[in-house]
């Protein structure tokens, strides 16, 4: 504790700032722990409490963007950072025991890691299957035998779960090493959330520590990692509502880091280990490598073991997926939920008689992979802009998809140590405004939601991206710390 005191006493005024953002993110999260404590599965929560979740997450983004004024001025050493490291712990581990706000993928999650660890293929067998299983008039009957058992676990420790999977009628959509993450899951608890978040917080340390490995090797502040580690709209959406999306990033920031050290083949490995847990990873295989484009025979040997890594990570699914259950298709071709520019385009396609929603999708897809292409031929090579071209092209696919939930800006809050964008950052101001579609939906307003907020959502944060890139001058190299607060 007197160390503890002497360390707080001798901070300097930037450090002292900072501690006391860090102070302010914990009483703010503890009380959206406190709430979440109170919300039901399938009972929607008074207003009064659905207003408050929405007025804390949105102060909380707003307390956070303060760490743009006193980072540029803080020297922190290894006492401090490991005071300020434990902030954010702290913090997430305010959310075991909570009740995830209006979440129910969670359920997926554990389904899919109890049929993995009971020998069951989650990629041939639905949610519903089990519901309607007859051992005794199936060719597979070791398998139904399997779920039956399965089916009476959940009912142990659930009622009603197999029901609470969403989309029970369709196969999962997650990548086999996302499933593993499940499993091992259910290896520690079956069907348990917090389990889960055991894993989840694991994950989360690796990946703190992955980022700071490579702030280091790229000489930057270690003390920019606070902006993903103190970020409060990535810590309710992981270890509240227990979305998986973090997986990807020691994979994704692990080959970043391998890049910049010169191991291109376990670079290689590690982006189709990201790919693995989502696919969208693997359109960055030409960004990622582009240092090698001078050497084709290098980089096809690089290209090489990509593609294997990619083919044995996911060959599970690949051989097992059944077009008319899968929820990947489904996903994939009809999905559209929480978007802005996407909407625009299909709509726009729409008015002249032609099918918006499959063309919008393959000039997002086309636009996306031009960029990359674009960079990767003639982006300069210097590594440390690597950050920076892939925070750009996730953006991108982040603003122009379909689906605009709040837990996807994870991908981009983790590369905001190494490219600081406010307008980035001011999405964990702004993405909250999900949370109230809920409300509207339940009065039958979504179509004012969708009109009128959903702008606010994305607008403000494109605005203020827009702005900087108006301000920014028209050539520069990779811009320095001060430049990056002012994007």
């Amino acid at each position: 504790m007197t160390s503890l005191r002497a360390i707080i006493v001798g901070l300097s005024k930037a450090n002292k700032s900072i501690l006391l953002i860090g102070v302010g993110l914990l009483a703010i999260l503890l009380l959206v722990a406190m709430l979440s404590r109170t919300f039901s599965y399938g009972l929607p929560p008074p207003t009064t409490i659905g207003a408050a979740f929405f007025g804390l997450m949105v102060t909380a983004g707003m307390v956070y963007l303060f760490l743009f004024r006193w980072l540029p001025d803080a020297k922190i050493d290894r006492s401090t950072l490991m005071l300020f490291l434990a902030v954010g712990t702290f913090a997430r581990l305010f959310f075991f025991g909570s009740s995830p706000y209006y979440e129910d993928d969670w359920y997926r999650y554990l389904w899919d890691g109890a049929l993995v660890n009971q020998g069951v293929n989650p990629y041939f067998f639905t949610p519903a299957d089990v519901l309607g299983v007859n051992p005794f008039e199936s060719e597979k009957v070791e398998q139904n035998a399997r779920m039956l058992d399965l089916a009476r676990l959940a009912g142990e420790k659930h009622a009603h779960f197999p029901e609470r999977v969403a989309y029970p009628y369709l196969t999962t959509i997650y990548p086999p090493l996302t499933q593993t993450a499940f499993a091992t899951a259910g290896l520690l608890k079956p069907f348990s959330l917090d389990a889960w978040r055991v894993v989840l917080l694991i994950t989360d340390l690796g990946v703190v520590w992955i980022l700071l490995s490579l702030l280091s090797a790229l000489k930057r502040n270690l003390g920019w990692v606070l902006l993903y580690w103190w970020n409060p709209l990535a810590i309710v959406t992981i270890f509240n509502a227990g979305h998986m999306d973090v997986l990807i990033a020691p994979f994704l920031v692990g080959a970043i880091l391998l890049v910049v050290r010169i191991r291109p083949y376990i670079a290689a490995i590690s982006l189709a280990g990201a790919a693995a847990i989502k696919f969208w990873p693997a359109m960055l295989a030409p960004l990622v490598f582009r240092k090698w484009r001078v050497q084709p025979i290098k980089l096809m040997m690089i290209a090489i073991v990509f593609v294997i890594g990619l083919v044995v990570f996911l060959a599970p699914m690949l051989v097992s997926i059944d077009r008319e259950s899968s929820g990947l298709f489904v996903y994939a071709n009809d999905w559209q939920r929480n978007a802005f520019l996407f909407p625009l385009i299909s709509g726009a396609i729409d008015l002249v008689g032609l099918d918006g929603g499959s063309i919008a999708r393959m000039l997002v897809a086309v636009l996306v992979l031009g960029f990359i292409a674009y960079f990767s031929l003639f982006a300069q090579r210097d590594i440390q802009r690597l950050p920076v071209l892939i925070l750009t092209v996730i953006a991108l696919l982040f603003f122009l998809s379909p689906t605009g939930y709040p837990w996807y800006a994870v991908w981009l809050f983790v590369l905001l140590p190494f490219v600081p964008v406010l307008g980035i950052a001011c999405l964990t101001m702004t993405l909250p405004i999900y949370y109230l579609r809920f409300y509207f939906e339940e009065i039958g307003r979504s179509a004012v939601f969708d009109m009128f907020l959903v702008p606010i959502e994305f607008g403000a944060p494109l605005g203020i991206i827009a702005y900087s890139i108006y301000r920014a001058p028209k050539r520069r190299s990779v811009p320095n710390v001060n430049e990056q607060l002012s994007l």
